[in-house]
């Protein structure tokens, strides 16, 4: 049994939940990111900026190294289209996705 499946079946999986934010140059947004930065580790979140969905996924990754560690949740905080979160939309939402299904607990 892979040692990953051993600790869920254990049931001691940690979450990993993180809150992400565009590096837009917004007021709105710059006044969130201050906010959530501050907010985030003392409620249990990983808080992160992104440039690009690339940039997004790469970041996930580098936090996903333990394999007692599983991504539960990512909340993106974003502009208002429901069409569009910033560089993730809806043509490119398949190849976020299934780039996240490539790392390692999620």
């Amino acid at each position: 049994m892979p040692a990953a499946a051993g600790i869920a079946r254990a049931g001691r999986l940690r979450s990993l939940r993180i809150i992400a934010t565009p590096r837009d140059e917004n007021d709105l947004l710059t006044e969130e990111r201050t906010r959530l930065s501050a907010w985030a580790p003392a409620n249990g979140w990983t808080y992160l900026e992104y440039a690009d969905a690339f940039d997004l996924l790469s970041q996930i990754s580098d936090r996903q190294t333990s394999i007692d560690q599983q991504l539960s949740e990512i909340e993106i905080v974003a502009h208002g289209n429901p069409s569009i979160c910033d560089d993730v939309s809806l043509g490119n939402v398949v190849v976020v996705a299934e780039s996240l299904r490539r790392i390692r607990g999620v």
